[in-house]
């Protein structure tokens, strides 16, 4: 009530842990003509002027629901209140993250003692394996948050890239992650039995084929099992023996490694995320959209796979029949993310219930069932591979 005076709240970000999940929180910053464009024709939610909004991340994904509504108070020249619309406050987002594991992991990979590769950029996954929450996520180098608007030029052309998240955007050959994938599919499909041997000699393999670690030197898998069952499905999975599963991989046929691994989740953007049901029945302009975030689906060819297939048969064949014996040992051209493998190996550890990756908390659904799907595959197989 006094002439010539007005309070304007501001808000402001503040990001108590810093570094800590940069990437998948983001940040928020001046947006864009087109950015502002979201909520134009509502009076009370439209952006005014140095307002700023998710710009990466979380932050970005989920702008629509952090974002609040303001109200107003209309009062007659006698200062008698004639109308009022209360305003409404941002929505809370809570992530499935462990945020003091998140920190202790990024800790670890940034220290040279315990890392010997802390100075190069690193990636790491934890989920839960009951609901497939995602406990950590982790992408080194990092940045700080607070600081990331003033450093963004730097931080951009940054030959270490910290602005990506490197366990959601980078591709890598699944290396041997990958095996006990393979056997499962091997399994299966009925081209190798769990107490079937496959040779691994002092003798290096035909040109052209992977060969062992243990050949290079001078011994083999056979001698390191040769009172234990020999170089069996169990064996050959503890020695990480490359002979084992690029013959076994062979033996598949290529169109059945790509659509049992896309069915494992690979070749696909595996993170889904949704706004809460609430949200969209009170703003039914989000009802058709879903927030995202940056993710690479690998691929599953042999060559460049430009866009994510819808389903497996989607999925252009292995021209080359080399390819296939590389993939059993995660090599060639087959490609994962680091969360894609993490999310195949929770599958085994669920015995073949799939359950979507979650980062975002649904009090609604606290098991994370409501889109879980049974693999086609046997329980034998999966207690088989499990054990």
């Amino acid at each position: 009530h006094m002439e010539g005076l007005s309070i304007r709240p501001e808000p402001k970000r503040s990001y108590p842990y810093g570094t800590t999940a940069c990437q998948l929180l983001g940040w928020v910053g001046p947006g864009q003509e087109r950015e502002l464009e979201l909520f134009e024709d509502d009076e009370y939610q439209r952006y005014l002027e140095g307002e700023v909004l998710g710009k990466e991340g979380i932050e970005k994904a989920f702008e629509p629901l952090l974002r609040g509504r303001r109200g107003q108070v209309v009062y007659d020249k006698d200062g008698n209140e004639l109308s009022r619309i209360e305003p409404q406050y941002g929505n809370d987002v809570y992530l499935t993250l462990d945020v003091e594991l998140q920190q202790k992991i990024e800790h670890y990979l940034l220290d040279p003692r315990l890392n010997e590769n802390a100075n190069r950029p690193c990636a790491a996954v934890v989920l839960d394996g009951a609901t497939n929450d995602i406990l950590a996520a982790v992408s080194i180098p990092v940045f700080d948050l607070n600081t990331v608007r003033r450093q963004y030029d730097r931080l951009r052309n940054d030959p270490n890239t910290p602005l990506r998240h490197r366990a959601l955007e980078e591709n890598y050959p699944p290396g041997s992650t990958a095996k006990p994938l393979v056997l499962l599919i091997g399994l299966e499909e009925g081209k190798i039995r769990a107490d079937e041997i496959i040779h691994c000699t002092f003798t290096p393999p035909s040109q052209g084929w992977p060969r062992c670690l243990l050949q290079r030197m001078g011994y083999c898998h056979d001698a390191r099992w040769e009172f234990e069952g020999g170089n069996n499905a169990r064996n050959a999975l503890r020695g990480s023996c490359n002979i084992y599963f690029s013959q076994l991989a062979h033996r598949l046929s290529g169109k059945t490694l790509q659509s049992r691994l896309f069915e494992l989740g690979f070749g696909q953007p595996v993170l889904k995320l949704q706004f809460p049901d609430s949200f969209t029945t009170a703003n039914p302009l989000f009802s058709s959209t879903n927030p995202t975030l940056r993710q690479s689906y690998g691929r599953l060819t042999d060559g460049i796979q430009h866009q994510p297939a819808e389903n497996a048969e989607s999925i252009p064949p292995i021209r080359n029949d080399w390819e296939r014996k590389f993939w059993g040992i995660g090599q060639g051209n087959l490609r994962a993310t680091v969360l894609q493998v993490a999310n195949a190996l929770a599958a085994i550890a669920r015995n073949g219930v799939y359950k979507t990756p979650r980062l975002v908390m649904d009090e609604t659904d606290f098991f994370n069932e409501r889109h879980q799907r049974q693999l086609n595959f046997s329980l034998q197989t999966f207690k088989v591979v499990r054990d």
